[in-house]
């Protein structure tokens, strides 16, 4: 074979090879960590591969995520790329900088816009990168963190503000990503990771002196002095105390105890145990991990009203949902009935879909119905949806909000 033909043949093998080797497509996650309360951000390799010094160096990218109107934002720690690291031996990260903030822009004034980019000098590389990897870039400190998290997101252009809307002023938030070349490799996000509340393994019970309900507490939290208990009951029965102790127990004493725990991060976990005059003890295994809304006293808030009050209900199968007054000017009362054992779920979104109020409700059906009244003086006025959900089936009501 003549030497011609050998160096074809090499160079047939190297652009195949390098072909191979690119990166095809990417994704972008957000994971709140609760060791450390920052957010960990990440680039998850979707399709193809990179092992030449070429195809693994850092081009042109943008991570913008939204964070709730108001908060504190640092860029705390870079992870990757790393700078110099043609032969895998860098160890210096090069760094990511928050680029742009638009606070509250007029078009969606529940969130500051945070555009991040990597400096582009020094050149750096990633280490080798195969389909499937998850990579830490870096890690961002949020504050307050006050609904475990929940409302720090990526940037979605299907539902986020485009750079000509109401308050952006031109800046442009689409996440983007290229490696080896200026070919955009980001695709989409993939679903953030916010912690699930683990403190309560059971609720005990003990009849021998009326009723007493223990919350039995994880080892890890047996010291944590920052959890919150929320007791509510039969007969209107409430409590923020950590056990349940009536002495002088009456008829209107027995049914369903729920117990709602929250930590100051705002993270929540739901129990229920149902007490009976029998003696006997029904359990729900009903935990639920849930996010309180950015104003923690938009949960479990309750108020006396006319029931009177004119009032929009819509029955779907076998789940009944009323709300009241409608339009609401300061509160409205959302009530839901539905069958036992189905999971309930209700949030506000404004016209637009994006979420509001989050977890207004979210718990187990015991086949009662289940109230709320939820304060909205510091909505602005406008066109609303109460989205409930129950077991496989979803009803919207829309609300009206005014002054």
């Amino acid at each position: 074979m003549s030497l011609l033909k050998h160096w074809h043949l090499l160079l047939l093998f190297l652009f195949f090879n390098q072909g191979y080797s690119q990166i095809k497509s990417i994704n972008y996650q957000i994971s709140f960590n609760p060791e450390t309360d920052l957010f960990d951000c990440y680039l998850i390799i979707k399709e193809g591969n990179a092992t030449s010094f070429r195809h693994r160096t850092q081009f042109n990218a943008q991570f913008s995520v939204l964070v709730p109107g108001g908060s504190k934002v640092e860029l705390v720690k870079s992870y990757m790329p790393l700078q110099n690291n043609q032969n895998y031996n860098g160890v210096m990260p090069q760094d990511w900088v928050i680029s742009n903030i638009i606070k509250k822009p007029a078009a969606d004034p529940f969130y500051d816009y945070v555009s991040i980019v990597p400096r582009l000098s020094p050149v750096s590389a990633y280490n080798d990168l195969k389909e499937g990897d998850k990579v830490k870039l870096f890690s961002l400190k949020v504050s307050p963190v006050t609904d475990c998290g929940e409302s720090v997101k990526l940037y979605d252009k299907t539902t986020d503000l485009a750079s000509g809307e109401r308050g952006m002023y031109g800046g442009d938030f689409s996440n983007g990503f290229t490696i080896g070349g200026v070919e955009q490799k980001y695709f989409g996000n993939i679903p953030s990771e916010t912690p699930v509340l683990n403190a309560i393994s059971q609720l005990v019970k003990d009849e021998r002196t009326g009723i007493k309900i223990l919350p039995k507490v994880n080892p890890a939290f047996e010291n944590a002095g920052n959890l919150k208990f929320d007791w509510q009951g039969p007969a209107g029965f409430t409590s923020s105390q950590k056990e349940v102790i009536i002495s002088n127990v009456a008829s209107k004493h027995y049914g369903v105890y729920r117990l709602t725990v929250t930590d100051d991060r705002g993270c929540q976990e739901h129990h229920s145990i149902e007490i009976r005059q029998n003696g006997k003890t029904a359990y729900q295994d009903d935990m639920v991990a849930v996010h309180i809304p950015e104003n923690p006293a938009q949960l479990g808030t309750r108020e006396k009203t006319d029931k009177t009050q004119v009032s929009d209900m819509v029955n779907v199968g076998d789940t009944e949902v009323k709300i009241f007054p409608n339009p609401a000017q300061n509160f409205f009362n959302l009530s839901v009935l539905t069958s036992r054992g189905n999971l309930v779920k209700a949030d506000v979104t404004d016209a637009n879909g994006r979420l509001v109020i989050k977890n207004i409700i979210n718990l187990i059906s015991d086949g009662s119905s289940v109230d709320i009244s939820v304060p909205v003086s510091d909505i602005t006025p406008g066109m609303y949806n109460v989205v409930v959900k129950s077991g496989e089936k979803e009803i919207t009501q829309k609300l009206i909000v005014i002054k």
